[in-house]
């Protein structure tokens, strides 16, 4: 499975080989996936919510002071976006960003929008890591999220607009992005909770002696996994920073101090996945420990073993040799007195180790 992994990964990284910078080409898997277009149209009075698969349906002329949010889900339909990219006046290379799933965490400011780049990771069932991406491009009095997967971890900010609680209706495009990125670093910390999780189920292995030759793999594939998680979130560190202080007219001075608040957010889960990378780090430490352990249990064992030989080795060479005249060989049980005497030596010898507590 690995090869195939590498030479998807290699793949990756050739299809825009030699293109000129700007050309918008899909670089992820799914690329049958079919597109989907949620809008939310809401002001503090009502909300609209409709869903299409027409790209036509999201040029949108927003005259009201109503707060316009389209979901672009289904990077693959690149023909699409770049008519929307068009339409809306965006940039050929920040579309090419929007299309391309690894693309790296950043923030662009432009004169009539600004473009923020970042990764949604979560573990499936089986607690495999999956990294989606998720662009927004924030207008005036619109924002447009960009998804390769479904909407169901912004289900959240969805529920909170139809039910029209809170500030969120009363704010602008501005506060749903903050609103947006929150949902997402709070899913970060249950990120960093199952990943100690994981961390406490290895130790308890190592300690339990479990599947030991499988252990030093398992801690390989976690720091692997740990190092795609800082590197996915640690430019967010940079961009809430730079978000809580950007001067520009599309993000309000008040929210602000939400993107502040944000940023120390990052900044407590970059913690805690710099302490789970050190935890890790300590893992292969721990295990060598316990081979260490265990093989000094066993050459303990092997070296009494060995031990209590040497005087039974030493009688029976005795007696073993082939003199004629050796005094006790004419004694009628000295076979069994010899025999008698290996036994107290042995129980002489374990009595003394285990005075000594080596036993």
């Amino acid at each position: 499975m690995k090869p195939q992994k590498n030479s998807t990964s290699q793949l990756k990284r050739t299809v825009k080989t030699g293109l000129a910078p700007g050309s918008v080409v899909y670089t992820g898997q799914k690329t049958d996936r079919p597109l989907q277009i949620d809008i939310v149209r809401y002001s503090t009075e009502k909300i609209v919510e409709t869903t299409t698969t027409d790209i036509d349906d999201c040029l949108l002329e927003n005259k009201s002071k109503d707060v316009i949010w389209m979901n672009i889900n289904g990077l693959n339909h690149v023909e699409g976006i770049k008519k929307l990219g068009e339409y809306y006046g965006i940039s050929s290379l920040i579309l090419e960003d929007l299309v391309n799933p690894a693309q790296r965490p950043k923030l662009v400011e432009m004169d009539r929008y600004i473009h923020l780049n970042m990764k949604i990771l979560k573990y499936d069932t089986s607690l495999n890591l999956n990294l989606e991406n998720l662009s927004f491009v924030l207008f005036d009095k619109m924002l447009i999220t960009f998804m390769e997967t479904d909407l169901s971890q912004m289900q959240a900010v969805k529920d909170r607009l139809k039910a029209g609680k809170g500030r969120i209706r009363s704010l602008g495009p501005d506060y749903l992005t903050f609103a947006l990125i929150d949902n997402v670093v709070d899913h970060y910390f249950y990120l960093t909770e199952a990943l100690t999780e994981k961390i406490e189920i290895i130790e308890d292995k190592i300690f339990k002696a479990e599947n030991s030759d499988q252990i030093p793999n398992e801690i390989q594939l976690l720091k692997k996994e740990v190092l795609r998680i800082r590197k996915a979130i640690n430019p967010l560190n940079e961009m809430t920073n730079r978000l809580s202080r950007v001067d520009t007219d599309l993000i309000e001075t008040r929210i602000h101090d939400y993107f502040k608040d944000l940023h120390d957010h990052v900044v407590q889960v970059l913690e805690s996945i710099d302490i789970s990378r050190e935890m890790i780090w300590s893992l292969m430490d721990m295990y060598m420990n316990f081979l260490s352990t265990k093989m000094n249990e066993v050459m303990k064992v092997l070296t009494i073993i060995s031990t209590i030989f040497i005087p039974l080795s030493f009688i029976a060479g005795v007696y073993g040799m082939n003199f004629e005249y050796m005094p006790e060989l004419a004694i009628h049980h000295a076979y069994f007195v010899i025999l008698g005497l290996m036994l107290l030596v042995i129980m002489l010898m374990l009595f003394f180790f285990r005075k000594k507590k080596w036993i």
